[in-house]
């Protein structure tokens, strides 16, 4: 993991939806990049994105019917706002 990434906040996030591997195209082509992309079922996909990007693909989601789920966020800047709430 680089520095950036470790320092910057990244978002893990599942999606589904009828066809993942389409949507992982569309996402793609809408400009947002995902990582570690790991196929849980037929209709699920499990990835890490940036903040920003997450925010997008929730936006992008909503106009599609997909159904996204944030399931974690890494980072230092997350863990440095857990420590001070």
């Amino acid at each position: 993991m680089g520095l950036f990434r470790a320092v910057f906040n990244r978002i893990q996030m599942e999606l589904v939806c009828a066809d993942p591997t389409k949507a992982m195209h569309v996402i793609q082509n809408a400009g947002l990049s995902l990582e570690n992309v790991e196929f849980i079922d037929d209709l699920c996909i499990r990835f890490m994105v940036s903040s920003s990007a997450c925010r997008k693909l929730t936006a992008l989601a909503l106009r599609k019917g997909w159904q996204v789920r944030l399931l974690q966020r890494q980072g230092y800047i997350w863990k440095l706002k857990s420590i001070r709430n």
